[in-house]
């Protein structure tokens, strides 16, 4: 069932451009926003970096949140569309996360995008790199992508830490930790593998996401050993790998213009 009006359809609280289509996909419903590219980004923007920020870094989140969706736009088409509405793609909230200079962002880098030579670069990004970008294939795995490699970031240096006690790790690990060591990092000191107790390996992904990628900010982290547990002390917020916004945004404060600060985190690209 397709629903189309001229002004804005309401679900779920919610307000959204364009129309809205209804599928019955493996006994769950699918509510389909079907929009035009600038009207979703317009819905992106302020979602993924607050409007209050710098102009020049709200353009280039506008151009990188396109690059990215056009980048992925046959992600879920075998379900029956593009993109969903979550960080599996993009944060999207439609009409009602609007913001005047979120907007003024996308209008004025329409329909801009970074390439890699003949190809839409997939514009990965993230909140910070915490001073050193992540190399995408070391993250995820696959081929190298040139685009997407480590390098130094002065600009994002996000710190983080935090403290857990024993009895908080027995009631996530369902058991008592004596010891925690880093066994194995990437090229950018990410820890990929963690030994606890001496005897069992874990990926440190794992091992993040049962504390919460909320409270265990990234995998850039060291370990100390206190007198009722450890203390975490890490640097980024999140994968780590492409744009850095919060280094975005310090380019931005420091004077640098859009195309600047994209060609600083996708070396090799061409924005057009």
């Amino acid at each position: 069932m397709l629903i189309s009006s001229d002004e804005p359809i309401s679900v779920n609280g919610k307000r959204y451009r364009g129309s809205i289509s209804f599928r019955i996909n493996n006994s769950k419903l699918d509510i389909i926003n079907n929009v035009e590219i600038e009207d979703y980004l317009k819905g992106v923007v302020p979602k993924e970096l607050s409007a209050s920020y710098p102009l020049e870094a709200l353009k280039a989140q506008a151009i990188v949140s396109r690059s990215f969706a056009m980048a992925n736009i046959n992600k879920y088409k075998k379900l029956g569309y593009n993109l969903n509405d979550t960080t599996s793609s993009q944060v999207y909230y439609g009409l009602d996360a609007e913001k005047k200079r979120s907007n003024e962002a996308v209008d004025s880098t329409k329909g801009l995008m970074v390439y890699y030579g003949d190809d839409i670069a997939n514009t990965i990004f993230g909140a910070s790199s915490g001073g050193i970008v992540a190399d995408a294939s070391e993250v995820w795995g696959g081929k190298s992508i040139p685009y997407l490699a480590s390098f130094e970031d002065k600009y994002s240096t996000y710190n983080w830490d935090i403290s857990l006690k024993n009895s908080d790790l027995k009631r996530i690990f369902g058991k008592d930790i004596y010891s925690l060591d880093l066994i194995e990092k990437d090229s950018s000191g990410r820890v990929k593998k963690i030994l606890i107790n001496g005897i069992e390996e874990l990926k440190t992904s794992t091992f993040r996401s049962k504390i919460g990628n909320a409270k265990f900010k990234s995998t850039l982290f060291d370990i100390e050993r206190t007198s009722d547990g450890f203390k975490f002390t890490g640097r980024g917020y999140g994968h780590g790998v492409g744009f850095s916004q919060y280094g975005a945004v310090e380019m931005a404060k420091q004077g640098f213009k859009t195309e600047d600060i994209l060609k600083y985190y996708f070396k090799g690209t061409d924005i057009r």
